[in-house]
C-alpha cells in the first residue's frame, strides 16, 4: 500500500479519536500533504480536550495554516464599511452572488445582509472554510450562504448552481497583485458569472508618490563605531512596509496612479512597464511610497494612502533613494514601474 493510501485508512479509522488523528497527522506533515494536514487539524480541534497533546499540535501547525491578516482584516473599520456599502448598492432580492476567498464569512454576510436570494462563497482552505461554516451558522444565515471548500479556478457552474449575478472579492495585498486577483477575476468573468455582473470591486490602483519619513532616515546606516558604512545601504531591499502615516511623515507631491486594472476583465492582463513623473511640492524627498486604490463601484473608494488617517490594513510600502533629495517646488522626479501577473516593483533614475 503506497503512503497516500496509508493515511487515507488510517484517516478513516481515526475519526473521532484526538490521538489517533494526531498520528495520522504527523505521517501528513512528513508526507507534505499540506490540504490532509489542515482537514486533520480542523478535525481535531473540534475533538480534542483542553490541553491535549492533539490540540497543541493543531494550534502549532494552525498558527502557520492561517494567517494573521485575517484578523488584521476584518478589524479595518474603512475597508468594511466600504464593501458593505458596494454590496447594499448592488444586490436585489434576486441576486445570486459569488464570493471568492471565503475568510471568516464576513463579506459573505454583508451580502446577505443585504438581500442576495443566494451566495456562494469558495474557500481553498478546509480550516477556514470549516470555522466559517460555523461562524455563517452562528449569525443565521446558513440557509442563505453556501461555503464550498474548492479553490475558485476548479469551480464549475454545477458547483454553484448557474452562473452569478454579482462577484464579489478581496483577494488583493499591499502589491495589489499578490493574492492573484487578475487570474481569479478573469477566470471567472468568463466562466461562472452573467455577461455584464456587477464586480466588486470593479478596478483598482497602484499608486506612488513622493515622501519624506523621518523613521525611514533613522534607519539608514551611516557612522558606526567610527566606521563610515554607508556603502551597505545599497544592499538593503528596496521595498520596505510601513504605514507611513506618522505625524512625523510628510508628503511631498500629490498621489498618480503607476497602473490601473479591470477586475470586471474577461481577458489576460499583460505584464507592463510604465514611467510617471511625480511633480516635488518642495523640500526633503527620501523614499517613494506605494499604495493601492480599490474603486468598489462608482461612488465607492477605498485606498490606504499615506496620511494621519486611521490605519489601513494594507501597508504603504516605501522604496528608500539611494541618498535623500532636497527637492525644489515643481521638480520633475522620475519613477519607473513593472507588474506581471502577480507582483509589481518601481525604481528611480
Amino acid at each position: 500500500m503506497d503512503q497516500k493510501r496509508l493515511i487515507d485508512a488510517m484517516h478513516q479509522q481515526a475519526k473521532g479519536d484526538p490521538m489517533k488523528l494526531l498520528r495520522v497527522a504527523e505521517l501528513a506533515l512528513a508526507a507534505q500533504d499540506d490540504a490532509r494536514l489542515r482537514a486533520l487539524c480542523a478535525e481535531m480541534l473540534a475533538a480534542a480536550p483542553a490541553g491535549s497533546p492533539a490540540l497543541n499540535f493543531a494550534d502549532a501547525v494552525l498558527g502557520k495554516a492561517v494567517p494573521s491578516w485575517h484578523f488584521t482584516m476584518m478589524r479595518d473599520a474603512r475597508r468594511n464599511r466600504a464593501y458593505d456599502a458596494a454590496l447594499r448598492c448592488a444586490i436585489t432580492p434576486q441576486s445570486r452572488v459569488l464570493e471568492i476567498g471565503t475568510g471568516a464569512g464576513l463579506l459573505a454576510m454583508m451580502a446577505a445582509r443585504a438581500g442576495a436570494r443566494e451566495v456562494i462563497t469558495c474557500e481553498v482552505n478546509p480550516v477556514i472554510a470549516a470555522a466559517a461554516r460555523e461562524v455563517i451558522a452562528l449569525n443565521g444565515f446558513a440557509d442563505q450562504i453556501r461555503v464550498i471548500g474548492k479553490h475558485s479556478s476548479d469551480l464549475t457552474l454545477a458547483d454553484i448552481g448557474g452562473r452569478a449575478d454579482i462577484l464579489v472579492s478581496e483577494i488583493v495585498d499591499s502589491s495589489l497583485l499578490g493574492e492573484g486577483v487578475l487570474n481569479a477575476h478573469e477566470a471567472a468573468m468568463r466562466d461562472l458569472v452573467k455577461p455584464g455582473g456587477v464586480v466588486i470591486p470593479g478596478r483598482g490602483a497602484i499608486r506612488v508618490g513622493l515622501i519624506d519619513s523621518p523613521k525611514l532616515e533613522r534607519e539608514t546606516l551611516g557612522i558606526i563605531d567610527g566606521f563610515d558604512v554607508r556603502p551597505f545601504n545599497r544592499v538593503r531591499r528596496r521595498g520596505r512596509g510601513g504605514h507611513a502615516g506618522r505625524a512625523s511623515d510628510v508628503q511631498r507631491s500629490a498621489a498618480i496612479d503607476l497602473f490601473r486594472f479591470d477586475f470586471a476583465s474577461t481577458t489576460k492582463t499583460p505584464p507592463a512597464k510604465t514611467t510617471v513623473e511625480c511633480i516635488a511640492s518642495g523640500g526633503r524627498v527620501n523614499a517613494i511610497a506605494r499604495w493601492i486604490a480599490l474603486d468598489l463601484d462608482d461612488a465607492t473608494r477605498y485606498e490606504n494612502a499615506p496620511g494621519a488617517g486611521p490605519k489601513s490594513c494594507w501597508p504603504v510600502i516605501l522604496y528608500h533613494l539611494p541618498e535623500p533629495i532636497e527637492s525644489e517646488p515643481g521638480q520633475r522626479i522620475v519613477v519607473h514601474g513593472r507588474h506581471n501577473r502577480t507582483s509589481v516593483t518601481l525604481w528611480t533614475e
